[in-house]
């Protein structure tokens, strides 16, 4: 399923009127939208909005601005009435997603992205999935070992079928959980190349066999070069080393 996810926010006051051509869902995460063309309708923090193609709006973000995620959905989705749905309890306590789609690390926001969309879409199809405990277990050996992290050796020490655990992965996560392991792996090796490190360091140091592995994973999930996007980032290296500076004593 295709989806496309965009972050939106706006102080108080009028949004000029527009149209989506595409079925897409909005979802309030911080303050509140006054829709003029549905009979002056307020929607708040912790709601989505599903829409139609051909949906026209006028909105007027509230007093305290509007935060919103737009979640573009493929045409093979039939909706042909506006609703309205009430957040996921996980969607409802998805800050630190929000704040993650706002990172420099392209890993960390893939990985943030395919969350929040999940979750978004979950609650619209009403599903409430409780996270086992196991589940919460294996991402966090993930998180903390990406590259000693093997499913089938996840999902034999949660006592679950590997089908059942990447089944619960995808449910949650928005992927499977080989796809998260490597994003884990390239938002660990960002933070290293934004640290000054050498790609060839990198590779090795985050579990990879060697730096051509390294880069074809990047190229693949992130687009470019290890080097190309650590001289891209090289004014942010810059900036926090002489921040470092500063506090030194």
């Amino acid at each position: 399923m295709h989806r496309k996810l965009e972050l939106e926010a706006c102080g108080a006051g009028m949004v000029p009127r527009h149209t989506h051509s595409d079925i897409h869902a909005c979802f309030v995460f911080d303050g509140s939208m006054n829709d003029r063309l549905f009979g002056d309708e307020v929607i708040g923090a912790g709601n989505i909005c599903l829409n139609p193609a051909g949906t026209e709006h006028w909105i007027e973000a509230g007093a305290e601005g509007l935060g919103c995620a737009i979640l573009t959905l493929p045409a093979s989705l039939v909706t042909k009435e506006r609703t309205i749905f009430s957040a996921s309890d996980y969607l409802r306590d998805g800050s630190s997603m929000i704040a993650r789609m706002a990172s420099v690390n392209p890993a960390k926001r893939l990985i943030a992205e395919g969350a929040l969309s999940t979750a978004i879409v979950n609650s619209i199809a009403g599903k409430t999935h409780d996270m086992p405990s196991w589940l919460d277990e294996a991402r966090a050996c993930i998180d903390n070992a990406p590259g000693a992290s093997v499913v089938s050796s996840l999902a034999n020490d949660a006592g679950v079928h590997r089908a059942t655990l990447t089944r619960w992965f995808q449910a949650m996560f928005g992927m499977s959980p080989e796809r998260y392991r490597m994003l884990v792996q390239l938002e660990h090796a960002a933070g290293l190349l934004m640290g000054g490190h050498s790609p060839a360091h990198v590779a090795l140091e985050v579990g990879f066999a060697d730096q051509a592995h390294f880069n074809r994973a990047w190229r693949h999930h992130i687009g470019g070069s290890p080097g190309q996007w650590a001289k891209s980032h090289a004014t942010i290296v810059q900036d926090r080393a002489r921040d470092d500076d500063r506090m030194s004593p």
